[in-house]
């Protein structure tokens, strides 16, 4: 081998050499050498065999890849399918001990025609095999290598031999992105060049920098801090994230509203002529250049373009260009969105990450936090095409992305459509609510009244219309859904209510500013982010606040059954007040071990200071964030070191995913290349005992406000949520219907569904529509697949209409379809359909950009196009066929939606997603029906502020809207 060189290591299977089944692994080491690197390649069995005698990766990682303990390759190729540490846990140090970057190089078991043709890409299966499970080894997830062809025939038996034959164009792809990543181990610091991309939507000055929970540029002045002490080239540092920020408004942004085309030109640090951008554009598959030109008229388009060149916004700093990601284009050609849903992104968007790559010559770029357009750009879900637009935009650019740890399911798609490596950061510290303002004032008048029933009797009669008065100025005798007139009919009803009410809202955890990457809150931020984090227990430590309860005498079940009431057993409190009593003290105990420096030798002494009285389960929580959760929120700091180790061409550690504040504080520390879920896994049986109990409570909250069973349910599934709760949704849309999972002993694995016996179901089967979103479709084609069997299974069960509302529904819509020409079995098919979603390879729901861009008039307006959207059947026979008839069926009788939430650290008004596809779907079932539905948003136990024990269903709460 020449020492010059960089060097990869490529492994595979033994069976794949036994059976000669070896064209594309030839293919990758061909690849390798043509691009002037060395490899070693190895065939071996991965695990050990102690009977047989046989060696696992351990032995090949020694003495192949390794040299004395120290690597001698530079990035290791895997086509291996599932993961390698999930099997063998005493394998967890292997690929951190080699330190390189590690490529997932699919292959699937698609055909080549079916890959090439089909918008999802990979099967069904390779989701999981080829993606999920590796992405738990720290895998980067790339492209396929090969496909699985039939055409051989064995001369013995005659059967058709299964072969995996290589797609040359992608495997020259896999290479080239690989060999980059291993290329940043041999460039020095001072010669890397690297882009930072922020992100922009819309495309507004005041929108630039835009990322969940983050505080971009005061993380990425930070991190510029610590490139510069690392030796990279940076002209200047920055006294802080307002500076940089404002340095990168003098300069040309993406904003069109506020620059002529002369000072864009002038300011924008980078340019593009006809000689750059025109064989850009040539290089383009065909049917990409016609499709952009289609929709962009002839390169370069009218986008940032003057005389005839090409301009990209951004600074250059050195080695590093500070840039602004390209607008999308919804919002420059607004009239597509009501007839196309494959809108491509501008000449200008491929164009600025060419300049990136052919003119800045970067070695690496960062997306700064979530998120942006390029992983939600057209194309196949997952394994992914030349002619996939996200592959078009990041080439063979390695790709570090920072991304908050409570969303896996974004942080999911970039990694496996923009083939980053993320580095999760930690969410906002958290705090309470409390109240203010008009709120306060109905608190204030409620303490008075309270004093008054106790001293002053007489003067009751004048505080009820004042706090009536104060009610209505607050808004809250809409949230309460109360007249007047009831009102005063029962002043004490009114009162618990209000109470209760209150209480939830004080309570409300919310998002105490914005995280600094690598930046821990301290001080009285800690210590309230610490108590927020331990609200609900975490694995085996209990709950802060409940055994704070449980330590003072109080049941906390019966605290919060009666939140709103003063009883005597209360001391003549509220429920909520001694709750709110427990929180101050959590904080009180947790603030004084802060003060000695969480020295845990104190614990017993503060629980009884505080509770006047020790408490082993108190003491435990607090022994956990002493010992366990306060230095993993310290370790922040691993969150610019990783991405210092990406830019080095190093193994980012794995991680898992989560809400931390929904008793996953465990997942806990961040900086780690955050891994989700194996879809094979969902609901898993803790998921299923959630999801009885939503639906439980959704039932009962439709007879209660109703009388009678829905004839339909709008559900609204996320992938986001399924992976935290692994699969409450899921669990609660098959219970609905009457079936539930069978899971695989040993593996845990969900192998089919069983239905459930009427006699034992005890109400009829119902009738439940899922909305999916893009992502979930792109991660959980084996749920899409289930649902759609779940609600065939139901609709064929022989049971009277009123003991199966699903059956009786799809037998008149296939009746209606008989009668329209279709023949039967083709009736039955499109009368059953029960998925629905936007069109594959496409993502959104039609409402969001109609909304931002104020092009709508009326609600039909948002609901027709929400239909154009999201009428896509997905299931046996329909990967996303546009069946508007039959979506609209549905939504004709669908009486009652319903979102769940999951998380504390997201509501109703964190974001655009919630009114795009939960506010969508209510007002197209109006468009159809002519009225609202009954519109719910379900809570979760503990999740939300309530800390209930049962699911909870709110209308129309400040929280929910």
């Amino acid at each position: 081998m020449d020492p010059e060189k960089i060097t990869a290591g490529l492994w595979f299977y033994q069976s794949y050499w036994l059976n000669d089944n070896l064209a594309y692994i030839d293919a990758v080491i061909r690849e390798i050498e043509l691009q002037g690197a060395n490899v070693i390649c190895v065939f071996h069995f991965r695990y050990k065999d102690a009977e047989r005698g046989n060696r696992g990766a351990d032995y090949v990682v020694d003495n192949f890849f390794m040299d004395n303990g120290r690597p001698r390759i530079d990035v290791l190729i895997s086509p291996m399918m599932f993961s390698l540490t999930l099997a063998a846990p005493e394998y967890k140090d292997l690929l951190p001990k080699l330190n390189v970057p590690f490529i997932q190089a699919m292959v699937t078991m698609n055909s080549y025609a079916e890959w090439k043709e089909g918008l999802q890409g990979v099967s069904t299966m390779d989701v999981s095999f080829s993606a999920a499970q590796p992405e738990f080894d720290g895998a980067l997830i790339t492209v396929p290598v090969a496909t699985r062809e039939q055409e051989d025939i064995d001369p013995v038996t005659g059967a058709l031999l299964a072969r995996y034959v290589p797609i040359p164009e992608r495997v020259k792809k896999m290479v080239s992105l690989s060999l980059n990543w291993a290329r940043l181990r041999k460039i020095s610091n001072k010669d890397k060049k690297i882009a930072i991309v922020f992100h922009h939507y819309p495309p507004r000055n005041d929108r630039i920098g835009c990322a969940a929970g983050l505080d971009s540029f005061e993380s990425v002045k930070l991190l510029l801090d610590r490139m510069k002490e690392e030796g990279y080239w940076i002209d200047r540092i920055y006294e802080s994230g307002d500076e940089l920020a404002r340095e990168l408004l003098d300069r040309m942004t993406c904003d069109q509203r506020w620059l002529t085309p002369e000072r864009m030109a002038q300011r924008a640090a980078a340019h593009a002529g006809e000689e750059m951008f025109g064989p850009w554009h040539e290089a383009l598959p065909a049917p990409i250049r016609e499709k952009m030109t289609a929709d962009w008229g002839e390169v370069p388009g009218d986008l940032f373009v003057h005389e005839g060149k090409m301009h990209f916004a951004g600074l250059i700093n050195g080695n590093i260009f500070i840039t602004i990601q390209p607008p999308r284009g919804y919002f420059e050609n607004i009239d597509k969105i009501y007839h196309d849903f494959y809108l491509s992104p501008p000449h200008h968007y491929l164009a600025h990450y060419r300049w990136i790559k052919d003119v800045f010559r970067a070695d690496a770029v960062m997306h700064v936090g979530k998120h942006g357009s390029l992983e939600w750009l057209p194309g196949k879900a997952l394994g992914l095409s030349d002619a996939c637009y996200p592959d078009l935009a990041i080439m063979d650019l390695p790709n570090v992305y920072p991304y908050i740890i409570n969303d896996p399911s974004e942080g999911t798609q970039a990694k496996r459509r923009s083939y980053c490596c993320i580095i999760d950061h930690l969410t906002p510290a958290f705090t309470n609510a409390d109240l203010y303002e008009d709120l306060a004032k109905v608190e204030n008048l409620l303490k008075d009244y309270a004093d008054a029933g106790r001293e002053d009797p007489g003067k009751l009669p004048v505080l009820r219309p004042m706090i009536w008065e104060a009610l209505k100025a607050a808004d809250l005798h809409k949230d309460l859904e109360i007249s007047e007139k009831d009102a005063f009919a029962d002043f004490d009803a009114l009162l618990e209510k209000l109470h209760g009410y209150l209480a939830d809202l004080a309570d409300t955890m919310i998002n105490d500013g914005l995280h600094i990457m690598g930046k821990s809150p301290e001080e009285d931020r800690l210590v309230e982010f610490l108590v927020q984090l331990t609200r609900l227990p975490n694995g085996g430590t209990p709950s802060l606040r409940e055994s704070a309860l449980n330590a003072l005498g109080y049941d906390y079940d019966d605290l919060l059954e009666n939140k709103g009431k003063s009883l005597l057993r209360f001391q003549n409190k509220t429920g909520g007040q001694i709750i709110q009593s427990a929180h101050e003290k959590g904080l009180a105990m947790v603030k004084a071990l802060e003060e000695s420096r969480f020295d845990a030798a104190g614990i017993d002494a503060v629980v009884e200071s505080h509770l006047g009285r020790k408490d082993k389960n108190v003491a435990a929580v607090l022994r956990y964030i002493c010992e366990i959760l306060t230095p993993n929120i310290r370790r922040v700091t691993d969150e610019i070191d990783s991405s210092l180790t990406g830019f080095d061409g190093g193994f980012v550690l794995p991680g898992p995913s989560g809400a931390p504040s929904r008793g996953q504080a465990d997942i806990l520390p961040t900086g780690r290349n955050f891994y989700s879920v194996d879809p094979q896994k969902i609901p898993t049986p803790g998921a299923w005992e959630v999801g009885k109990k939503l639906g439980e409570a959704l039932i009962s909250r439709c007879l209660e406000e109703t009388g009678k069973y829905p004839e339909g349910v709008g559900i609204i599934v996320w992938g986001g949520s399924t992976m935290r709760t692994k699969g409450d949704d899921i669990a609660e849309i098959y219970y609905l219907m009457g079936v539930k999972p069978v899971w695989a002993k040993g593996s845990g694995d969900v192998t089919g569904l069983e239905v459930i016996p009427a006699s034992e179901l005890g109400r009829p089967r119902l009738d439940v529509v899922p909305r999916i979103s893009g992502f979930f479709r792109d991660s959980f084609p084996n749920l899409v697949e289930r649902i759609d069997e779940a609600a065939r299974i139901v609709a064929a069960l022989n049971e009277p209409p009123d003991a199966n509302i699903l059956r009786r529904n799809v037998l008149r819509d296939a009746e209606g379809y008989m009668k329209e020409g279709m023949a039967g079995e083709e009736a039955m098919r499109e009368a059953t359909f029960r998925v629905f979603g936007c069109p594959p390879g496409t993502y959104g729901a039609g409402v969001s950009e109609l909304v931002e861009s104020k092009n709508w008039k009326t609600q039909e307006d948002l609901g027709n196009n929400y239909i154009r959207y999201s009428a896509h059947a997905y299931g046996k026979g329909s990967y996303g066929r546009q069946k508007p008839a039959a979506f609209r069926n549905l939504l004709s009788r669908m009486d009652v939606t319903v979102k769940n939430e999951d998380s504390r650290e997201y509501d109703m008004m964190s974001c655009t997603d919630f009114y795009n596809y939960y506010g969508g779907l209510i007002v197209a079932a109006k468009t159809v029906r002519g009225e609202l539905p009954f519109a719910l948003v379900q809570r979760r136990r503990g999740h939300l502020p309530h800390d209930g024990r049962g699911p909870r269903l709110g209308r129309h709460g400040r929280s929910d809207r």
